[in-house]
């Protein structure tokens, strides 16, 4: 890799090389102005543009983060087709998690994408990809929803230290309450699970209920 002049610059040859050969893979490569420090990276495969202008109805969008050595957090754009099977359709890597990073990676992708007047984008909390997404045009994204994997994560880091041996029972009435089968039937069973939970009233105030149409 060194001798290739580094991680990011092979990178950016062997994807200009594959470009080269095909010129439906889709690049976005930029560079900080004054340091020339990498800034952030965008590609997507000719199978994935496939992909994407075929079911991008609903788009699912995961950060990981913390997983490669140079700590620049990974953000994994993902589609499911007819078939219900799972396709990843364009990644980006960033060197931070700002709206103005996320901004920027969605403009790549919906440059790519045919427009959809009710399309569902899905994605963890994020404040940063909030403000981006909020940003966007309807015929872009109709509703911004909150993924129930990384919900369902996120009230087990918060709230089991909390509430310890009645964590479980707490859970399992937490998702009773999502599942209400109105807005009015999902406010009381709301009220009545913070009067029976007392502890968890100010994570569920402060973090979950300013969300609670998404």
């Amino acid at each position: 890799m060194q001798t290739l002049g580094g991680d990011f610059v092979a990178i950016m040859g062997k994807l200009n090389e594959l470009k080269d050969k095909d010129d439906l893979w889709v690049i976005h490569f930029e560079v900080d102005e004054e340091t020339h420090q990498f800034k952030h990276l965008f590609w997507m495969s000719p199978r994935q543009v496939t992909l994407a202008q075929q079911f991008s109805d609903v788009i699912i969008n995961d950060i990981a983060m913390l997983r490669n050595q140079y700590g620049c957090p990974l953000n994994i754009f993902v589609v499911i087709d007819q078939f219900f099977i799972t396709w990843n359709i364009a990644y980006t890597l960033h060197t931070s998690e700002t709206a103005e990073e996320h901004t920027w990676a969605l403009d790549c992708l919906f440059d790519v994408l045919p427009p959809c007047p009710e399309r569902v984008f899905l994605s963890d909390a994020d404040l940063g990809l909030d403000a981006a997404v909020s940003k966007r045009p309807r015929s872009e994204v109709a509703f911004h929803g909150q993924c129930l994997n990384h919900l369902d994560g996120n009230v087990i880091k918060k709230l089991a230290p909390i509430l310890g041996p009645i964590f479980q029972s707490f859970r399992e009435a937490f998702w009773s309450v999502y599942y209400a089968i109105s807005p009015k039937a999902f406010e009381d069973a709301w009220q009545e699970l913070l009067t029976k939970y007392p502890a968890a009233q100010e994570y569920l105030n402060r973090e979950l209920w300013p969300d609670c149409e998404r």
